[in-house]
C-alpha cells in the first residue's frame, strides 16, 4: 500500500500537532523533577545523573611552554595528522596530472553514499 506524498506529509503535520502538547507536558514533568532532584528532595521515578565531564587545553600557548620548561619535547605534545580528504584531492589534482591523480583517488580513497533521507520542500 503506498500513500501519496502529500497525503503522508498532512498526516505527519497533524501527527506532530497532536504531540506538541504532549511534548510540552512531558518537558514541564522533567523540568519539575530535575529543580526537586537539585533541592535535594526525592522524586519517585527520577534520579539525578552527574553531568558528563569534559576536559579541553585552556591556552594552549602556555601549556607548551609550561610542559617543555620541565623537559618534554614539544614534538612529544603532538600528533602528526594525515589531511582531510578534500585537502587530499585538492593536493593531488595540483601536483598530478588527472590521469595519475585520478588513479591515486581510486586506488587509496573510498567514497560511499549515505541512506537516502526525506525533505520536505514545502509543495
Amino acid at each position: 500500500m503506498t500513500i501519496a506524498y502529500k497525503a503522508l506529509l498532512e498526516q505527519r503535520l497533524a501527527l506532530q500537532k497532536q504531540l506538541e502538547p504532549i511534548q510540552a507536558e512531558i518537558a514541564k514533568i522533567e523540568s519539575e523533577a530535575l529543580q526537586e532532584l537539585q533541592e535535594g528532595k526525592p522524586v519517585q521515578g527520577f534520579t539525578l545523573k552527574k553531568g558528563r565531564k569534559t576536559r579541553k587545553v585552556k591556552d594552549e600557548a602556555i601549556l607548551v611552554q609550561s610542559v617543555t620548561e620541565l623537559g618534554i619535547p614539544r614534538s612529544a605534545l603532538y600528533d602528526a595528522k594525515l589531511k582531510g580528504v578534500p585537502a587530499l584531492d585538492k593536493l593531488l589534482k595540483e601536483t598530478f596530472t588527472k590521469e595519475v591523480a585520478s588513479a591515486l583517488y581510486s586506488k587509496c580513497i573510498e567514497e560511499t553514499i549515505g541512506n537516502p533521507t526525506i525533505v520536505y520542500t514545502g509543495e
